[in-house]
């Protein structure tokens, strides 16, 4: 399994560590190149940096983007004012790093607008990571059959956000599947002091730019009969990565969270799959787990610890900034 570590000097030098990661892994390089723009700008606020990756593989199509002071997809252009880096901004120009499936891919078009992208109204969405200036490090999974890439971001020393892009292990037959979702709430991601803001995959949150979605072909509702997103308006369906945070109203395997604590009788860190549920006020319809990464709860533990079950070895991040309470297990079989 491709395992890469290291340090950035910021999203942007981030980027160009995703592109040797995937290069050195067999992926082809479509475009790698500035990109400026913003899909909105506060009037007179300082102006956008960045880059775009277009990279394929095995007809898989991923693009990245690596944000400063910008909005990375139509869907989250939201008129609330932030500050960020000393300036007036709307509260979705970001810093940090978005990224989104495709079905191909077309120079002339923009980077979250390639053929085959992900639209709720018609308006691009993804997923992103809010992140800035210098990265303690970072921590780069690449797993196979199916295609995951997890994505995990010390953006402070001891603090981690994580994102994904993935696949799901159906339940049942469909069209579809892919996973996309990060750290980051898209449509006021400058507010990340609040702690839902840094929650990738999350299961309930009531947020309209949550930055986790799910393609789900003939699934949909009236926002998209192809895409569910992760999602809140009125009583219309959200499909939501993790169950496992939240109430028991919608957690549909809350109570294995707290089962899956380290055990004194036998010493093993139980790993519970993460599910991808939609679901519409109390009705709820699992659709299957997300492919390689599991769930824990991991108190006593450090951010980057290993652990041996059997005869596979996991990695522990944290769910949220450095708490081990709640962490991600990614298989490992790096050094």
């Amino acid at each position: 399994m491709p395992y890469a570590y290291g340090v950035a000097n910021d999203q942007h030098d981030l980027l160009g560590k995703v592109r040797a990661f995937l290069l050195e892994n067999g992926w082809t390089e479509h475009l790698y190149t500035d990109d400026l723009t913003s899909k909105v700008t506060y009037p007179n606020s300082a102006g956008t940096q960045g880059k775009r990756l277009h990279m394929s593989k095995g007809g898989i199509f991923i693009n990245f983007r690596s944000l400063q002071r910008a909005v990375p997809f139509e869907f989250y252009n939201g008129s609330p004012t932030a500050v960020i880096d000393g300036k007036t901004t709307y509260a979705a120009q970001m810093n940090g790093i978005a990224f989104c499936y495709s079905t191909g891919f077309d120079s002339a078009q923009p980077w979250d607008k390639q053929p085959g992208y992900y639209a709720v109204t018609s308006k691009s969405v993804g997923g992103a990571i809010w992140c800035g200036g210098a990265l303690p490090s970072y921590r780069l999974f690449l797993l196979e059959n199916p295609f995951t890439l997890f994505i995990a971001l010390e953006y402070e020393v001891g603090k981690w956000r994580c994102g994904v892009l993935g696949n799901t292990i159906k339940a049942f037959p469909f069209s579809g599947g892919e996973v996309c979702g990060g750290s980051c709430v898209l449509d006021y991601p400058s507010y990340d002091n609040i702690a839902y803001g840094n929650i990738p995959l999350l299961s309930d949150r009531q947020y309209t730019g949550i930055s986790r979605l799910v393609r789900a072909v003939g699934l949909g509702d009236t926002y998209a009969q192809d895409i569910l997103v992760g999602m809140y308006s009125g009583t219309t369906y959200r499909m939501c990565p993790a169950p496992l945070y939240g109430s028991k109203t919608y957690g549909h395997i809350y109570e294995l969270l707290m089962l899956s604590m380290p055990s004194s009788y036998t010493g093993i860190l139980p790993l519970i799959p993460i599910s991808i549920v939609r679901y519409k006020t109390a009705e709820s319809q699992i659709l299957g787990d997300l492919a390689h990464i599991r769930r824990t709860a991991a108190p006593g533990y450090n951010p980057c610890d290993i652990i041996t079950m059997g005869a596979e070895r996991w990695m522990l991040l944290p769910y949220l900034d450095g708490s081990m309470s709640s962490a991600f297990a990614v298989p490992y079989d790096g050094v």
